[in-house]
């Protein structure tokens, strides 16, 4: 059911699923796979591939990934893929995103702790935001430290920084935002 060559886990979820279509009928267009850490990073190795099984992939914090072939499977614009993170999820998108600039044309960060890019390669575009009362990681010891590396290592131009009045999360408005960003290239002004 499942193609690809995987492991004992994934031979376990093969053998559910046709169980699963033997003695239930099953609508396709409603098959999702999801998944946290790890089993988000499952979600993503085996729904992209196989897409004629699974109509809805969820991840969230995808912690290692098996990379299938996604355009023989979907239609990409390789000049317009991006990756995006929350808190850790920012600062792996970062640290991920920089020295793969030639694959993600566009990286956003809300509320990173750190990055650690061995080198920035292409010209990727970077969303940052960050709440100026973040308890969790501090808008001081973070996104301001990070602040002054990336204006050095981006063209000018190509980083959007967005400060908000609140916590360690992504108001509704900022996500909007960062995706009115990534889907036209410039984002509206936003008040605090």
């Amino acid at each position: 059911m499942i193609r690809g060559s995987f492991g004992p886990d994934v031979a376990h979820i093969n053998s559910s699923l046709q169980y699963v279509f033997e003695h239930y009928s099953v609508d396709p267009s409603r098959l999702g796979l999801a998944g946290f850490s790890d089993g988000a990073s499952y979600a993503l190795s085996l729904g992209l591939p196989n897409g004629d099984l699974f109509s809805h992939i969820i991840c969230f914090s995808p912690g290692f990934m098996r990379p299938p072939c996604v355009s023989h499977c979907y239609s990409v614009d390789p000049s317009h893929l991006g990756i995006a993170g929350f808190s850790d999820g920012a600062s792996y998108a970062l640290s991920l995103g920089l020295p793969n600039g030639d694959l993600f044309s566009h990286i956003i960060a809300f509320s990173p702790g750190f990055m650690r890019p061995p080198c920035v390669a292409g010209s990727p575009k970077v969303y940052l935001s960050h709440g100026v009362h973040d308890e969790v990681l501090p808008i001081d010891r973070c996104s301001r430290r990070l602040l002054p590396s990336l204006k050095q290592m981006l063209p000018q131009g190509e980083l959007h920084y967005l400060e908000f009045n609140g916590p360690h999360a992504v108001p509704a408005g900022i996500s909007q935002e960062a995706l009115l960003w990534f889907t036209n290239g410039q984002a509206p002004v936003t008040p605090n």
